[in-house]
């Protein structure tokens, strides 16, 4: 009767730890595919990722030596890479468009080209149509443009 017990009681341990192990392994895979992604868009600029950062399905990294940014994000239709040259650019900020004076919309990053006549680049990190929820987008946002500036003034000098 005692190894009966013991055999249910090892069989319900395992219904209820393996979601957890197969979670955490799927979310290893996925990460490990963004970045190697990630990585691939920065070989295709002769860059090395030094930084780098997940939030969700978003990941963006620097390389401060070539001073590039990047990001991938996935989306539910589509995946979205963009490189920006920081060398080439003037100023950055946040631009957070709401709805409604309360409900994020869109949280971007603005890039201003040194030269006046390159239209403006748009990072978007965040957007309510594809996530209902913020989950770390705005201190990330924030976080990153505080590097980026740095960066964007480390190459001015």
């Amino acid at each position: 009767m005692d190894s009966g017990i013991i055999i249910i009681g090892i069989i319900t341990l395992l219904v209820c730890i393996l979601p957890f192990i197969f979670m955490a392994r799927s979310r290893k895979i996925k990460t490990t595919q963004m970045l190697n992604a990630l990585n691939n868009l920065a070989k295709e600029k002769d860059c090395k990722i030094t930084t780098h950062e997940f939030c969700g399905d978003l990941l963006v990294g620097i390389d401060e030596h070539n001073p590039y940014f990047f990001l991938h994000k996935k989306t539910l239709n589509s995946t979205v890479n963009q490189v920006v040259n920081l060398s080439e650019i003037k100023s950055c900020e946040i631009v957070n468009t709401k709805y409604n004076r309360d409900i994020v919309q869109k949280l971007e990053l603005k890039f201003t080209s040194e030269n006046n006549k390159q239209a403006e680049i748009f990072v978007e990190f965040y957007n309510h149509a594809e996530n209902f929820q913020l989950s770390g987008e705005i201190q990330l946002i924030e976080k990153w443009l505080e590097l980026i500036l740095k960066t964007i003034h480390k190459t001015k000098k």
